[in-house]
């Protein structure tokens, strides 16, 4: 009922007849009044809140930095010979049981150096048999030797270029001499000879 009814029933005591032209009034307000009223009562929608899309979000790139590998360090060659290489000369010999040379063979080898001027000291003597390397690119690296004097044919060096036996040659810029060992020389005249005339001017 709305507020004009409840007016008029509140001075009008007495019922009220009404008639068939008010009825359908009075009715199109009671049917305009629950519609309101149900559109009053209906939830309010609340605008939702955007997410942004997949899509639109920019992820920053990371960049990875992966612990450096630590490059191999190879030791470097060294050598155990008499002789201190002061004059950059280089004896090389071969002899399995002793660690450089049998005293005799030296003794031999000190008096024909000291003949042409030289002391042990001037020269380097390696023995082959336990030498860390035979490579000739090794033993030229670390001696860097002027002159090279192999005794015999077991001293020579591994990828040495070839040499013509008794004969003063270079290789590269070495100058060399390739002879007998002093185990074929002691005790031949021929080979002693031959030895001493090329290494009185080597």
């Amino acid at each position: 009922m709305d507020m004009q009814a409840k007016h008029l029933s509140y001075f009008l005591q007495e019922d009220l007849f009404l008639l068939q032209s008010d009825k359908s009034l009075y009715q199109n307000l009671n049917i305009n009044q629950q519609v309101n009223d149900a559109a009053n009562t209906q939830p309010v929608a609340q605008n939702p809140v955007n997410a942004p899309e997949a899509s639109n979000v920019t992820v920053a790139p990371q960049t990875v930095i992966l612990p450096a590998t630590p490059t191999p360090v190879t030791p470097a060659i060294t050598f155990n010979y008499l002789g201190g290489n002061l004059k950059n000369f280089l004896i090389l010999a071969c002899y399995t049981d002793v660690d450089h040379m049998p005293a005799e063979h030296l003794n031999a080898l000190t008096g024909t150096l000291t003949r042409i001027n030289y002391v042990q000291d001037d020269v380097a003597i390696l023995n082959m048999a336990k030498a860390n390397s035979k490579q000739w690119t090794d033993i030229r690296h670390f001696f860097k030797p002027e002159k090279l004097l192999i005794l015999g044919k077991n001293a020579l060096p591994a990828a040495m270029p070839a040499l013509s036996p008794n004969e003063i040659q270079y290789t590269g810029q070495v100058k060399t001499l390739y002879t007998f060992g002093f185990g074929n020389m002691l005790g031949n005249k021929d080979y002693t000879r031959i030895f001493w005339n090329l290494i009185k001017t080597f």
